[in-house]
């Protein structure tokens, strides 16, 4: 194993990797040096409704957005299309009644904006049973946090919440590079830690476009439903159903991520 530098309670904080300044290539140059030692290997997560439920917030910028672009004319998303993974790229906007005259990264912009103002009065918080989960997954595990188009402080959130802070968040721009970076974790993670032995590379999103970009490479992806589904029977059976057929090898609940990490690892 690499010699890391980075060491549980040790006054270390969260490392951050912004793709649009570094390359994947630093990254894979560079994860040796972050690491913590003593651990048996990496896992990897996605933030935003397999750790927290920050949608409603994301649900009321791009309403609120969207109206005051849209001459008041425009077509709202429902909250299950957020939740869901659409894809809100290209002329999503448009096709919802935005003016053209406002870019994509204006509009995004915008509801980044807001959802900071919000969460200034009213913090997002870990779904029930998570901070615990992750410190027990945190004993054998590096965590790494990879979080798409991230608005919210994810330092703030994971170290205020579990005491951890040598969790490493990456945070990209698109579901593509999403798998990129996987990949490149899922390589290092496999030269670093296997040693001849089972020991998969778990990856917990709550998507069909984090099991997508989880698929292959020697990533095992996991699907997590959000815990506001709860009450709905039937829309959890519907969400994990598109789990599992965009490549998740189960589906569970978020305060269940440190069992199911355990179980790919020795079952």
């Amino acid at each position: 194993m690499s010699t890391n530098t980075a060491r549980k309670g040790q006054g270390t904080r969260p490392t951050k990797i912004t793709l649009s300044q570094k390359k994947h290539g630093i990254i894979a140059e560079t994860l040796h040096l972050i690491f913590r030692a003593g651990v048996d290997g990496l896992a990897a997560l996605d933030l935003d409704g397999t750790l927290v439920d920050s949608f409603p917030n994301f649900h009321t910028a791009f309403c609120e957005v969207i109206s005051a672009h849209s001459d008041g004319a425009g077509v709202f998303p429902s909250i299950a299309d957020l939740s869901h993974g659409v894809s809100v790229r290209g002329d999503w906007f448009h096709r919802r009644g935005v003016s053209r005259h406002f870019t994509e990264d204006y509009l995004w912009g915008k509801i980044r904006e807001r959802v900071l103002q919000m969460e200034e009065n009213r913090p997002i918080q870990l779904y029930d049973g998570v901070a615990d989960a992750l410190r027990q997954l945190s004993q054998h595990r590096q965590l790494v946090v990879v979080t798409l188009n991230r608005v919210h402080p994810v330092r703030d959130i994971l170290e205020r919440q579990t005491g951890l802070d040598d969790i490493l968040s990456i945070v990209v721009n698109s579901s593509a590079d999403k798998a990129k970076v996987l990949k490149t974790l899922a390589k290092y993670h496999y030269r670093q830690f296997s040693n001849g032995r089972p020991n998969p590379f778990c990856f917990f999103g709550d998507t069909v476009d984090d099991m997508r970009a989880g698929k292959g490479g020697g990533i095992f992806p996991i699907g997590v439903l959000h815990a506001s589904f709860a009450g709905d029977q039937r829309l959890r059976e519907s969400v994990s159903n598109q789990l599992l057929r965009a490549g998740a090898n189960k589906v569970i609940e978020p305060h269940e991520i440190a069992r199911a990490a355990f179980e790919c690892e020795f079952g």
